[in-house]
């Protein structure tokens, strides 16, 4: 194993560097002065009160959201779109940028009824009508504590 220093996107980052099989393994790590102690974090009291609402909302969302990893279907957008204004830029001398598109920004929680909403139709189409059985949809109303961080 050996620790280095590489120049990343016009910033030099530390590393380690493993033998793997055949080669060798890059990993990224951080400076000392990036890493922030947990006492400066703004963190949530360990008696933080969370409706069973946000509860079950999250639990349906991990829910339906839970499957195989599959790395196959990801892409960098970004890079992609760089290179539609590289082919552009070869052929004009103006590029389009147009053609790199900013991200949507949405409310979280909006997105996140949105999201079960559609799974829940999904769900409902593929088991022939029959209703889900999962805790969310089964509407509690009693408060629970959070579980204090890393615990």
């Amino acid at each position: 194993m050996a620790i280095a220093k590489a120049p990343i996107r016009q910033k030099e980052h530390l590393c380690c560097l493993r033998p793997y099989n055949n080669g060798i393994i890059m990993a990224t790590m951080h400076f000392p002065d990036e890493i922030r102690p947990i006492c400066e974090l703004e963190l949530p009291e360990e008696d933080a009160l969370v409706s069973d609402q946000e509860v079950a909302i999250a639990t349906t969302l991990i829910d339906q959201l839970t499957g195989t990893f599959e790395p196959e279907g990801l892409q960098d957008e970004y890079r992609v779109a760089m290179e539609r204004v590289i082919e552009v830029k070869l052929v004009s001398a103006e590029p389009d940028m147009t053609v790199i598109t900013q991200p949507k920004s949405t409310v979280v929680i909006e997105a996140l009824r949105a999201s079960i909403e559609v799974s829940k139709q999904s769900a409902s189409k593929e088991s022939n009508g029959k209703p889900s059985s999962s805790s969310a949809s089964k509407g509690l109303s009693k408060t629970k504590k959070a579980s204090p961080v890393g615990g």
